[in-house]
């Protein structure tokens, strides 16, 4: 079982991560990506690029590093968590967006 540990936001992160392998869990995942339809996938890509252009308008930034690097002490918790969140999901974005992208290619 994880235990968790808070951070000084009140934040919790797990102290350590399930074993598991990786590079499986991403040919896993180009292998779905490879059974949908195209539509479907270009489809994803636009849902990606709307999301990203409303966190560039939101935060006024380039990117996720640039959105993080933009996080100051003076900010609430709650501020600094959501940043935090955004983001995180938006590095999931561009990986996946890579895969998707592959796939499309391939």
């Amino acid at each position: 079982m994880l235990e968790d540990i808070e951070d000084v936001d009140g934040e919790t992160e797990p102290l350590s991560l399930p074993d598991y392998d990786e590079e499986k869990l991403r040919e896993e995942k180009r292998e779905e990506l490879t059974d949908q339809p195209d539509k479907e996938l270009r489809a994803e890509l636009g849902r990606m690029d709307e999301e990203e252009r409303e966190w560039r308008d939101e935060y006024d930034v380039d990117g996720p590093r640039e959105l993080e690097e933009g996080i100051t002490s003076e900010m609430d918790a709650s501020e600094r968590r959501e940043r935090r969140r955004v983001a995180y999901y938006w590095r999931q974005n561009q990986h996946m967006r890579r895969m998707i992208e592959g796939v499309l290619d391939g």
